[in-house]
């Protein structure tokens, strides 16, 4: 594997120095930025912990990632090093993967992969979390280790190589294992990326025997993916339940909360905004996918091969547009942006696998026709995507800028109203970053500290927030956490402080902090 590594990137060496280009353009200076969102503040100043990471959200992969990638406390330099390593290197592993699987050497379609994978504005609302990237990198990488084992396996079923299958079989389970423990969105992950896997095994196949024993052979290969996944997770959730890990709702399951229709419907404009590239998303790259894809169904339609072998295809293609939204599913609702790694993949491998073969579907002058229109439509759609990404880490930029003023004038006053490193303090309304027009606010980006846990009817509930972030970047050790006797009092007061930024917003009561936002 290694020599034939070697020769695939020998000649694929302009796709190798582009996404190194692309990964250190696109995420260079916010990988090592020193920007603090939040829960960095917390692992800054040590309260991000196992009894939260692990105990409760059952993130022991994420865990014991960021404390290695980050030599076991906040190193954002050294994280984001690691980071723009590890995630060029899944990024350029993928099309390698392909290649292997598909057994064909296809100079041009492989190079979309890491393209369309790398410019996804999707990582923005992921990698605004500083603190996990490199984590959240690795278990990318680790997943795409995964899937190479498992096929080269599957591939290579030969006598003697049966110890060293057995091998790589239980590498690849713990690969898996280790990813799947590593953020809650990975499991949806692991499943657009096994369906993107088979259908292109499943082309493989049908080029060298395209017979009824191809089709059993086939789903023979299909079982023993989905009993990958289904190990794995099982093996995750049986160490959870042993170890009392992951008790906290993550992704909010909202089957059986909501009314079903109301969840089908949520679930379908979901899709539809995916198509349309409206929210989070950008392009139309998954709708000329689509397009794409249903024409090629129609062309299968039309092969003079065995039944079971159409129906195979109209499975794989439709499996892959579910895959899409198998999250959404999962859940009944839409996740977080930040969680939509399985549109990620989708995106780049289909773009990827029907671009390769539209030229198959027509003959002659339109054949040319599809192809540059689904270039043309697939480089705009690309330049919508990197404009968004690169919009979406500028507007992080100027947030913790204009967010690092407030918080150094706030700082001031509690000296001034002779607030000690150690007072108490109590935050009093909420504060949002003003932006500017050239700006995208898309939660969590462009979001304040000052404003994250704020709740209308609760005037203190911004203070825990707020206080991390001022001990977090002034090295401060306010106690953020005031009784309920001391909330009450501040917020009595506060009716009769002035608001920021006007003089005497921060006061002093008989060592009691109060400061007042809005």
């Amino acid at each position: 594997m290694p020599q034939s590594m070697k020769e695939y990137y020998n000649k694929h060496k302009v796709m190798l120095f582009v996404t190194i280009m692309l990964t250190m353009i696109c995420y260079g200076h916010h990988a090592i930025s020193a920007n603090i969102g939040i829960d960095t503040e917390q692992y800054i100043i040590g309260l991000y912990g196992k009894d939260w990471v692990v105990q409760s959200l059952g993130r022991f992969g994420y865990y014991y990632s960021i404390m290695v990638l980050n030599g076991g406390h906040y190193n954002p330099y050294m994280n984001g090093l690691m980071f723009l390593i590890i995630f060029c290197g899944a990024a350029l592993l993928w099309p390698y993967v392909f290649y292997k699987i598909s057994g064909k050497e296809e100079r041009y379609s492989y190079f979309l992969f890491p393209v369309i994978f790398l410019t996804n504005p999707i990582w923005a609302a992921q990698f605004y979390f500083t603190l996990q990237q490199g984590a959240v990198a690795l278990g990318v990488l680790l997943q795409v280790v995964s899937f190479l084992l498992l096929f080269d396996v599957l591939l290579n079923k030969k006598p003697e190589r049966k110890f060293r299958n057995w091998i790589q079989m239980v590498i690849s389970v713990l690969l898996a294992f280790y990813a799947i423990g590593t953020y809650q969105a990975f499991p949806g992950l692991h499943l657009v990326e096994a369906a993107g896997c088979l259908l292109v095994l499943f082309d493989r196949m049908l080029d060298e025997n395209p017979s009824l024993e191809m089709h059993k052979l086939f789903w023979k290969r299909t079982i023993a993916v989905v009993l990958h996944f289904f190990v794995s997770y099982f093996l995750y959730m049986l160490v959870c339940k042993v170890m009392k890990w992951g008790t906290s709702n993550y992704l909010q399951i909202q089957w059986g909360r909501k009314p079903t229709g109301a969840i089908l419907k949520g679930l379908w404009n979901d899709l539809k905004n995916i198509l349309l590239g409206r929210d989070v998303y950008a392009g139309w790259i998954l709708l000329i996918c689509v397009f794409l894809l249903a024409l090629l169904v129609l062309q299968m339609l039309r092969r003079p091969v065995n039944v079971w072998l159409k129906a195979d295809y109209i499975l794989l293609a439709v499996g892959n547009i579910i895959a899409v939204i198998a999250l959404n599913i999962a859940i009944g609702g839409v996740p977080a942006d930040r969680a939509r790694l399985p549109v990620i993949f989708s995106a780049a491998f289909l773009g990827m696998y029907t671009f390769s073969r539209c030229g198959v579907l027509i003959k002659g002058y339109f054949r040319s026709l599809v192809r540059v229109t689904a270039e043309i439509a697939i480089v705009l759609s690309l330049f919508c995507q990197s404009h968004k990404l690169q919009t979406l880490f500028y507007t992080d930029d100027i947030c913790n800028m204009q967010e690092y003023q407030v918080g150094a004038d706030i700082v001031r006053n509690i000296e001034i109203a002779g607030g000690d490193d150690c007072a108490t303090v109590v935050v009093v309304g909420k504060w949002d970053a003003p932006l500017n027009y050239s700006c995208l606010k898309q939660a969590p980006i462009g979001a304040s500290s000052f404003n994250w846990d704020y709740v209308e009817d609760q005037p203190t509930s911004g203070t825990r927030r707020t206080v991390l972030y001022l001990c977090a970047a002034f090295g401060k050790s306010y106690n953020g956490d005031p009784d309920d006797n001391q909330r009450n009092m501040a917020a009595s007061m506060a009716e009769e402080i002035p608001c920021y930024p006007q003089d005497g917003y921060v006061v002093n009561k008989d060592g009691l902090i109060i400061v007042r936002l809005s």
